[in-house]
């Protein structure tokens, strides 16, 4: 029987991107931020899902996007659903430049 993956909680992956963000290394300088932010939005993801399901609102199975549309009339603090969004799509863009300078992507702009 093939063991479970282990799944880190979306604490737990902030902390780790916190950690990486901190790391000083001048060959892998620009990774480490950059993986930060990947675990920071997967974070973030996560813990949209948890507290969707833990409030009993379907919205989970929905994309980040939709969820985060409807999260003003759920939190009922329009401010922070503000920043939660502002947040996810600035580190959503970080990963869509992040694939782009691997090749995974359009063409890569100049700075990759």
């Amino acid at each position: 029987m093939a063991a479970e993956a282990e799944v880190t909680p979306p604490a737990g992956l902030a902390a780790i991107a916190l950690q990486l963000v901190a790391r000083s290394d001048a060959k892998t300088a620009g990774v480490w931020p950059r993986a930060a932010a990947l675990l920071g939005r997967q974070a973030l993801e996560e813990g949209l899902d948890a507290w969707w399901r833990a409030k009993g609102i379907p919205l989970e199975k929905c994309t980040t996007h939709a969820q985060l549309l409807c999260l003003p009339t759920y939190l009922k603090d329009e401010e922070t659903a503000r920043q939660l969004s502002y947040v996810w799509s600035a580190l959503s863009r970080v990963a869509r430049r992040m694939r782009i300078c691997m090749g995974l992507g359009s063409v890569p702009p100049a700075d990759c």
